[in-house]
């Protein structure tokens, strides 16, 4: 949960990364493993990107990290790469469905969380969507 009385403390008011470094709700923290939940569901999502990243080389430390142009505001695109693993990050940080396109990178793409096929041509990204599109040769 964003926590804002950081705000209080004249020492972190003007730090905006406090908002997401409260105190622990305790009480919030029991339903980690309820997926009938918020908390459960944000905890079960965030376990599955944490193994993704431990089994996919593209995110290791050492991988090329770029960004790339979406066109929009909305919207963030960061590619990594990494002993032949090529992998396109696409986040849509707004309340509304968008669509983008990267001519630079022709060819088909699986999303690593579903398997579903993409081609970057008019990729619809829905609201607070996002993707972890890796390159298929």
């Amino acid at each position: 949960m964003n926590d804002y009385s950081y705000k209080d403390n004249p020492k972190k008011a003007e730090d905006s990364r406090y908002l997401h470094r409260g105190k622990l709700r305790w009480d919030l923290a029991e339903h980690a493993y309820d997926l009938d939940t918020s908390e459960g569901l944000v905890f079960c999502e965030l376990n599955a990107l944490s193994a993704l990243r431990k089994t996919n080389p593209a995110f290791g430390t050492e991988a090329d990290v770029w960004t790339l142009d979406t066109g929009d505001n909305g919207l963030l695109a960061i590619g990594r790469y990494f002993e032949g693993q090529k992998i396109i990050g696409v986040f849509n940080f707004t309340p509304w469905d968008k669509t983008v396109t990267f001519l630079h990178d022709p060819g088909e793409f699986t999303d690593i969380l579903t398997g579903e096929s993409h081609i970057l041509q008019d990729l619809p990204v829905p609201a607070y969507g996002f993707y972890y599109l890796e390159q298929t040769l």
